[in-house]
């Protein structure tokens, strides 16, 4: 991932990460990364998920792989452990399993059996396409739909040969 950003940023026309396509200056309007992920999740098959979902995600999946809330919390950037634990982590199967097999060995000091090794299976590897976005032409007008009930429309006055339009 770090190599992939490397390589992207130097094909950035910016001091920024992710600047804005129309403004450079500016960091990339939020409401577009929040679209991309529902093009991107729709390509690839998955349900719709908020792209704050994803901060829970990240705070649950590395509590439950041995991260200390404190750490967390410091690096989700909230000031208590507590907003980090109520709000933003999830109990997962694997967490009550783990939780199940403490009790087992501490309270019964039963012999626990190691947990099954399950053998993942590995998604097919494809190398990464961008997919180009669609250039407007002077002259030529867009419509574009912002949700169910709103639609956009963008018109330039000239046409494709720099003649007025009106």
């Amino acid at each position: 991932m770090v190599e992939l950003l490397a390589k992207y940023k130097k094909s950035v026309f910016s001091d920024l990460m992710f600047p804005s396509r129309t403004k450079p200056e500016q960091p990339i309007d939020p409401c577009y990364v929040r679209k991309r992920l529902q093009v991107i999740l729709k390509r690839a098959g998955c349900s719709k998920v908020r792209f704050h979902d994803l901060r829970h995600t990240f705070a649950t999946m590395f509590l439950e792989n041995g991260m200390d809330i404190k750490t967390l919390s410091t690096i989700i950037g909230h000031v208590s452990a507590e907003t980090t634990l109520n709000t933003y982590t999830h109990i997962t199967d694997e967490m009550r399993r783990k939780a199940a097999l403490n009790i087992d060995h501490g309270i019964a000091k039963a012999e626990v059996p190691p947990a099954p090794k399950q053998k993942k299976k590995e998604p097919a590897r494809t190398d990464f396409v961008p997919v180009p976005l669609p250039r407007r032409r002077p002259g030529t007008g867009c419509v574009s739909q912002i949700n169910e009930t709103l639609w956009e429309g963008r018109y330039s006055p000239k046409w494709p040969d720099g003649k007025a339009n009106f």
